[in-house]
């Protein structure tokens, strides 16, 4: 894959840091076990089904998700289901 990259002049084109970026993810792409790439898949098929506006919500509550602490996300989770089981009923 590599050779590939090297051999791509759309890629040769891209500035320093957004090749090594690329080689980067290519590299963590690589280290996937193959359940873990099907869910990668499945995650980019429902996000390139959203509206602009829905994924830009998605990346700013992703980034926030990320920042919680592990207590703060379960608290979020706790909430969540309660809710989601309030709405079933």
């Amino acid at each position: 894959q590599e050779r590939v990259l090297k051999n791509d002049k759309r890629f040769q084109h891209l500035p320093p840091e957004r090749q090594k970026q690329i080689r980067e993810n290519l590299k963590r792409w690589n280290n996937l076990s193959p359940e873990e790439k099907k869910q990668v898949r499945n995650r980019e098929r429902v996000f390139s089904q959203l509206t602009p506006k829905q994924r830009e919500s998605v990346r700013e509550m992703s980034g926030e998700w990320r920042d919680l602490q592990p207590a703060e996300r379960l608290k979020v989770r706790q909430a969540l289901r309660r809710n989601s089981q309030s709405w079933r009923v």
